[in-house]
């Protein structure tokens, strides 16, 4: 299915977008959507290099004691503006670090108190606040953990936040919402609801009614939704696209939304089940963008890939196939985990295991010379216990 087609699909979405703004219709700005052409399946050589190319990395370790080893695999980095704040999915809680790596404390509130939370959906660190979402308000510290203020308007809510230069929150929820976007003021009045959930989507998940689409965006967010080709800027209560996102050959069919629900169920399933063949982009999701790029992983069936897109060219390129050690650096995790605006690089959370194998192999040597970072990086000095690394990444 063309891109035409599938944008036709959901133009009433978007109308329905504008319509419900309490500022009539204002334009974040007047850029042009980026138009971004993603082949998925392979990537030519020349693509390759080309990415290597714009790719510059640097690597803070993070210190490992007694009350700081966390599991990298089942943790996030929210910010490293501050130090470094990381959650530990698999803990429960998170860990402050400061700027060379060294570690601070643990920050857990768990608890039925008024100043605490219950369980912890989502998470988000902006200007040197930590917001957590519970089932029903969202609670925020300061980033040694003492308590600042409660956020109501959420009830019932279970999604993924982000929070703008404004403080306005952004609350990415699930199809079991008439609205997928929430946006709350910083004192939790509720500005707008927008984004209508498909009726026939709201009794099963494609594919699994993902929260990671959205992340901190300039003054406000990046935000996707399951089968829609764009990517969205939202700020207060206005929206654009900034990006169109065509997965070349892996649109879904035009008559995916045809009949009831348990005829897309079917489709669902089919498309999932058919010999492990890539069939469709679902979902673009896991997005963080910079004001020259965007990264993100589709929510494909087929093998996960990281994609890197160029807002200025509007040429894309993925992870896969990238040579040692490049394959090593970016294929641990499924993307990036934030950006960083005070120093323009992304970063995310690197295995430390995989990063001493990767510098003890003699057949990296030539490549990893290319990297003057990596090269001065002596792998004897990582333990096999030691906590995970910071993997910044600059592009070009």
């Amino acid at each position: 299915m063309n891109r035409t087609t599938f944008c036709n699909l959901f133009a009433s979405m978007t109308v329905l977008l504008f319509a419900g703004c309490s500022k009539q219709n204002a334009a974040v700005s007047d850029d042009e959507p980026v138009n971004l052409t993603v082949e998925l399946r392979s990537q030519n050589s020349d693509a390759v290099d080309e990415l290597a190319g714009k790719l510059h990395f640097r690597i803070v370790p993070l210190e490992t004691t007694d009350s700081s080893i966390f599991k990298g695999s089942a943790s996030r980095l929210l910010s490293t503006d501050d130090g470094y704040t990381l959650e530990d999915y698999s803990q429960n809680k998170f860990l402050r670090f400061d700027k060379d790596g060294k570690f601070l404390k643990t920050i857990d509130r768990r608890g039925g108190g008024p100043e605490e939370y219950q369980r912890k959906y989502s998470s988000c660190v902006k200007d040197g606040r930590l917001y957590v979402l519970d089932f029903d308000k969202i609670m925020v510290y300061d980033l040694d953990g003492n308590y600042q203020n409660t956020i109501k308007g959420v009830a019932g809510a279970r999604g993924s936040i982000a929070v703008g230069s404004d403080g306005c929150v952004y609350l990415r929820q699930g199809f079991q919402n008439d609205k997928m976007l929430k946006v709350l003021s910083a004192s939790g009045d509720s500005l707008t609801e927008e984004f209508p959930s498909r009726e026939v989507m709201r009794g099963f998940e494609i594919p699994r009614d993902a929260f990671s689409a959205i992340s901190p965006y300039k003054e406000g967010a990046a935000v996707t939704f399951a089968t829609d080709p764009n990517v969205y800027y939202v700020c207060d209560t206005t929206s654009q696209v900034i990006a169109t996102i065509d997965y070349t050959g892996l649109g879904l069919p035009s008559d995916f939304f045809d009949g009831g629900t348990e005829a897309v169920e079917d489709r669902y399933h089919n498309l999932r089940s058919d010999n492990g063949v890539t069939r469709a982009v679902v979902l673009t999701d896991y997005i963080v963008g910079s004001d020259n790029w965007l990264v993100y992983m589709p929510e494909y069936f087929g093998p996960v890939s990281m994609v890197f897109s160029d807002l200025r060219s509007g040429k894309s390129y993925t992870n896969r196939e990238l040579p040692a050690p490049l394959n090593v650096l970016l294929n641990s995790k499924k993307t990036i985990d934030g950006y960083s605006t005070s120093t323009d690089e992304f970063f995310m959370i690197l295995s430390s295991e995989q990063l001493k194998e990767m510098l003890e192999d003699p057949a990296n040597a030539e490549a990893i010379a290319r990297w003057p970072e990596l090269a001065a990086i002596n792998p004897s000095t990582i333990g096999e216990e030691d906590n995970d690394c910071v993997l910044f990444i600059s592009l070009d």
